[in-house]
């Protein structure tokens, strides 16, 4: 049994797919398939019912999950040990970031957590939302920033306020989809989307049943910022965040659908039964002194 495969497994538990679960991990839907199956070999059970719907775990695989979750944890905290015998007794802290840093307030939560703990080691790894938020349940992140709907009950959620979405065009399209409302519309251009763990296809799946359309995902990438350039360049339509936006629109490089405004709730995330760990309580503390000015408790 190898480390690896256990991220595998609760990768393919959380996200019910091959395929989702190879994006959080950033490797390929045939390496997990085999971390799986190997993993299944290992222990002697199978972890998963397979259907043309997805995967779901077996009785067995429930009762392993939790236990693959604490392995890991335990294996991080013997990293830790191993860094204090070393004479090198630094605590680490690890955080998700789905943002641009000045939006997220890098900096000054950098100085937050630093004024109280100097000899703190701080990474920022760059995700989505739903990377974040799986690295958080499976341990690999300490605590994160997350859009979208706080659902799971294992997660603590502190609200950081919204996130205001819309949709761009180019300018040559602004005849032919702006005159109605008709939602119909945008499913018979090219759609420019990011990974499917984001938040803000999430919403374009919301919004894709609700109003009946089906957006023609013909681009994908993995900056939402690269979006933009896409749609400047009258390649395609998207969803993005109005901050970013609006300065394309202003300027007239694109064009603000106007028949859809949206808003998302952002959040600081840990997971409950970590939060009273020094440096989870760290990271939370700092969070509602960086943003007090949104009503923030720790």
């Amino acid at each position: 049994m190898e480390l690896y495969q256990l991220h595998a497994f609760i990768a393919v538990a959380e996200h019910g797919n091959m395929t989702r679960a190879a994006e959080s991990l950033y490797t390929s839907q045939p390496a997990v398939s085999a971390q799986i199956k190997s993993l299944e070999q290992s222990f002697g059970v199978q972890l998963f019912h397979r259907s043309a719907a997805g995967m779901t775990l077996t009785d067995q695989g429930r009762a392993l999950l939790d236990q693959a979750r604490l392995t890991l944890a335990q294996a991080r905290t013997t990293q830790d040990l191993a860094r204090h015998l070393r004479g090198n007794p630094t605590q680490s802290l690890r955080i998700g970031i789905n943002d641009a840093g000045p939006r997220l307030r890098v900096d000054a939560l950098t100085r937050a957590l630093l004024s109280d703990h100097p000899d703190l080691s701080i990474s920022y790894d760059q995700g989505t939302s739903g990377s974040v938020l799986s690295g958080v349940r499976r341990f690999d992140l300490d605590a994160g920033f997350y859009e979208g709907p706080t659902t799971d009950p294992s997660i603590t959620f502190t609200p950081l306020g919204t996130v205001e979405l819309c949709i761009v065009l180019p300018n040559a399209w602004v005849n032919r989809l702006t005159k109605s409302s008709n939602w119909s519309s945008l499913s018979d251009v090219p759609w420019v989307f990011v990974r499917p763990d984001c938040s803000y296809h999430a919403e374009l799946e919301r919004l894709s049943e609700k109003h009946g359309f089906t957006p023609n995902k013909q681009f994908r990438l993995d900056h939402s910022s690269v979006s933009l350039e896409l749609v400047r360049e009258g390649l395609a339509v998207s969803m993005v965040d109005v901050e970013f936006a609006r300065p394309y629109a202003e300027s007239g490089e694109l064009t603000i659908w106007p028949h859809y405004q949206g808003k998302i709730p952002r959040s600081a995330i840990t997971l409950k039964k970590r939060d009273s760990e020094p440096a989870v309580k760290a990271f939370r503390s700092a969070v509602a002194r960086v943003f007090s000015d949104l009503q923030v408790s720790a």
